[in-house]
C-alpha cells in the first residue's frame, strides 16, 4: 500500500468564498449559464430599447437596475455576507488535516476527528483549485489545491477519486 496524500491547510474566509463559487459552477452547469447570460442580455437590450423609443418609465429601469445588481453588486454583497458569517464560525482560521488512503480518509481537526469510507462520499468533483467531497448533493467539503505538498499528491488524489468514487467529475 501506497503512502497517503496528506493535504494540510487553515481553514480561511478565502477558502470558503472559492468553494461556494465552486460548487455553484459545478451544480450549474456551463448552458445554464449561458442561457442566463443571453437571456440578460436580451431584457438589457429590450430594456434600453424601450428607453429610448418610450422615455423614461418604471419598468425597463427596474430591470437595468436589477441586472446590474445580479451582475455587479450580488458579488460584493455575497462577499461581505459570508465573511462576515466566517468571523462568526467556531472552525474560522483552523488547521485541518486530510489524509487520504485507498480504503479510507482521515481528516482531523481541532473540532473533530473523523475517519470516513469512501462510500460516505456520493460524489467527487475536481477542479483546477482543488476538490469538492459531496457526502449528499448540496454539502461538501473543500480540500484546496494550496493544502497538497505537491502537484504529484494532487494528481494521485485524482486517481485514487476516479478509481474509489462512487461519482468523479472533472471540471475544467
Amino acid at each position: 500500500m501506497s503512502e497517503p496524500i496528506k493535504v494540510c491547510f487553515e481553514w480561511t474566509a478565502d477558502d470558503l468564498l472559492m468553494a461556494r463559487g465552486l460548487h455553484w459552477r459545478h451544480i450549474c452547469g456551463p448552458p445554464y449559464r449561458r442561457s442566463l447570460h443571453l437571456l440578460s442580455a436580451v431584457i438589457a437590450g429590450v430594456s434600453i430599447y424601450s428607453l429610448f423609443v418610450a422615455g423614461p418609465s418604471l419598468s425597463p429601469i427596474l430591470f437595468l437596475v436589477v441586472l446590474l445588481y445580479v451582475y455587479v453588486g450580488h458579488r460584493y454583497g455575497r462577499r461581505w455576507f459570508i465573511r462576515r458569517a466566517f468571523n462568526k464560525r467556531l472552525d474560522k482560521n483552523a488547521h485541518i488535516e486530510w489524509l487520504i488512503s485507498s480504503d479510507k480518509l482521515c481528516v482531523e481537526s481541532p473540532q473533530a476527528k473523523s475517519e470516513l469510507l469512501w462510500a460516505a462520499f456520493a460524489k467527487v468533483v475536481q477542479t483546477r483549485d482543488g476538490f469538492l467531497f459531496y457526502p449528499i448533493d448540496q454539502i461538501f467539503h473543500f480540500l484546496p489545491k494550496r493544502g497538497f505538498l505537491s502537484d504529484a499528491d494532487f494528481e494521485r488524489l485524482t486517481l485514487l477519486a476516479k478509481q474509489q468514487a462512487r461519482k468523479f467529475v472533472q471540471m475544467p
